[in-house]
Parts: structure tokens; C-alpha cells; sequence
């Protein structure tokens, strides 16, 4: 990183340009922490995105109209374990009916 700054620093001097330092590097590891945490929640973000489609598709099979309904139904006869929680299913249900599928 420090590299990379001293090159954009002597290029910039070459041609008259400055640069503020403090700025560089925090744009630059703004940039760095954005990736990391995007990597690092990849795979949440798809277990919600399969559990929404899911969710919605047994809503939809089994005629529920509120979402109450089908969270406590999935709770009790699909997702039976302790995880997730029937506050996780509805909030889930309540993001996929108003089209949020991320």
C-alpha cells in the first residue's frame, strides 16, 4: 500500500499534481474493508436469498395469505430445529413479499 502511494505521489509530483496522504489511505482501505466484508458475508447473503425463495414458494403452496401464518406453520412442520427462529422466517417472508430478495 505504502508502495503504491509513493508511486501516485512521484507521478504526481512529476506533473505538478498533489496528493493529500490522509485521504489516500483512508480511501484506500475503505476500499479494502468494502471488499473483505463483502467476501466475508457472501455466503449469509445467499443462505437468506435460497431461504426467501423458499419461504415465499411454501407460502404460496399451502395458500397463506399473512405471513404470520406461514412463518409458524414453517416453523412447526419444515424448519423444526431451534435455528431459525419464527421471528428469523417472518422477517424473512415480510422482506420477500415486498420484493427484497437480497
Amino acid at each position: 500500500m505504502y508502495h503504491d502511494f509513493l508511486i501516485v505521489t512521484y507521478s504526481g509530483g512529476t506533473i505538478n499534481v498533489s496528493y493529500d496522504s490522509g485521504k489516500y489511505f483512508k480511501n484506500k482501505l475503505s476500499k479494502e474493508n468494502t471488499k473483505a466484508a463483502n467476501a466475508r458475508w457472501a455466503a449469509q447473503r445467499e443462505y437468506r436469498q435460497q431461504k426467501k425463495k423458499e419461504y415465499m414458494q411454501i407460502k404460496k403452496d399451502q395458500g397463506f395469505e399473512k405471513n404470520t401464518h406461514a412463518a409458524k406453520y414453517i416453523k412447526k412442520h419444515i424448519d423444526t430445529g431451534e435455528e431459525p427462529t419464527e421471528e428469523y422466517v417472518y422477517k424473512l417472508l415480510s422482506e420477500a413479499t415486498k420484493g427484497n430478495f437480497d
